[in-house]
């Protein structure tokens, strides 16, 4: 059995046209966004094994919240130049990609690919993942290359003020 989430970076800072889309940073409140959803999860008693995520300072930023709240080492957060801005393909390769010795990941990237990847892993369907929203899928499978055929089963979505 193998545990996937699936989350959008926490609220940045707004786009600043004399700057790189690149380097902007998360907001305070989209800091506390991404503890509260963090929180919500480890609540639920959900392990963690790695954080994968784009190398964008937003979306590491979101994974270094996650990272502590679960108590994961630094060491295990992969940050991956080719996920920024990524579509759903990308993730669905990175994912399949993975060790079979990670059972409970999260890979956290940008709309609308992180959208499109959550509704490509579960019956349940989100129209557009808002910052810090994470998205749970669990796989009857033993190695992640077997992914986007298994059989799935929806483990619930969090966001800083809903869930379902």
């Amino acid at each position: 059995m193998k545990t996937l989430w699936i989350v959008r970076h926490a609220k940045a800072e707004a786009i600043d046209w004399t700057k790189k889309d690149y380097d902007r940073k998360l907001k305070t409140s989209g800091k506390e966004d991404a503890s509260k959803v963090a929180e919500k999860l480890k609540k639920n008693k959900l392990p963690l094994d790695i954080i994968i995520c784009s190398s964008a300072k937003r979306t590491y930023e979101t994974a270094i919240v996650f990272a502590k709240t679960f108590n994961v080492d630094v060491s295990q957060i992969i940050p991956l130049d080719h996920l920024y801005n990524a579509d759903y393909l990308r993730y669905q390769v990175v994912l399949e990609s993975l060790d079979p010795r990670y059972k409970n990941i999260m890979i956290i990237g940008h709309n609308p690919g992180i959208t499109d990847f959550a509704n490509k892993q579960a019956v349940a369907s989100i129209d557009d993942m808002p910052t810090s929203g994470a998205f749970g899928v669990s796989y009857n499978i033993e190695n992640w290359q077997l992914a986007a055929t298994s059989e799935k089963q929806f483990l619930g979505f969090y966001s800083p003020n809903f869930d379902f």
